[in-house]
């Protein structure tokens, strides 16, 4: 028979929606007051060594719970995001998994909903063309199969990269007016180039900018 721990006391805890629970070996813990009123704990209770040790994983995952749903919640999220989080806190896999499935049941992880913020993200604020998009999404573990059907959705055909294309280089004209006349394509193609642009998009778009001009006034208009 293994061994068993009487409550003593149980109060409220300092902190909000916790209880303390105090033994008669002096021992106490801290448990949420969800998982008190689960099990219907009482002062006088026996507790079994397994009973004990159920009650103790329980109040765990329901605190790793709680740590994921605030870091989901907050911002939409990819789901290795939110697996790499809590993987930096070293939670087991049985814990982390039962985190994904808590958050999936309140529809709090959703990569397609996730992909189409980032896409309009990247095409409107960073400038990025559709392989440095498609990069990026990669990288936060986002499905090939959903890469896909939302990129070309949200960027249909090469007018929509151009216009992406456009707008960086509009962004950047004094910086590549500042180079030598000699280095100013080279430093304006790579500056695309970095950004995802596809090299038909980037000689179409350099072939309207003046590279000759001394002065900003003295740019081609894209307007």
């Amino acid at each position: 028979m293994g061994l068993t721990k009487t409550i003593s006391l149980i109060k409220k805890a300092n902190q909000q929606n916790k209880t303390v629970i105090e033994f008669t070996d002096g021992e106490s813990i801290l448990l949420n007051l969800d998982i008190v009123l689960k099990y219907s704990l009482k002062k006088g209770e026996k507790l079994s060594e397994e009973r004990y040790q159920t009650i103790i994983d329980d109040n765990s995952i329901l605190e790793i719970k709680k740590v994921a749903f605030n870091f989901a919640s907050r911002r939409v999220r990819s789901k290795k995001q939110i697996l790499d989080y809590l993987q930096q806190k070293n939670y087991t896999p049985e814990e982390i998994d039962a985190s994904i499935d808590f958050l999936n049941e309140y529809k709090l992880i959703d990569d397609f909903k996730f992909a189409k913020i980032a896409i309009q993200f990247y095409a409107n604020r960073k400038n990025y063309g559709k392989h440095r998009i498609e990069q990026e999404l990669l990288k936060k573990g986002i499905e090939q199969e959903i890469i896909d059907k939302v990129l070309n959705s949200a960027i249909e055909n090469d007018e929509d990269e151009e216009k992406i294309a456009q707008r960086l280089i509009d962004k950047k004209k004094k910086n590549i007016l500042s180079k030598k006349p000699t280095n100013r394509y080279s430093y304006a193609y790579n500056l695309l180039k970095t950004r995802g642009i596809s090299s038909i998009i980037i000689r179409k778009t350099l072939g309207k900018f003046d590279f000759k001009a001394d002065q900003l006034e003295n740019t081609a208009d894209f307007e």
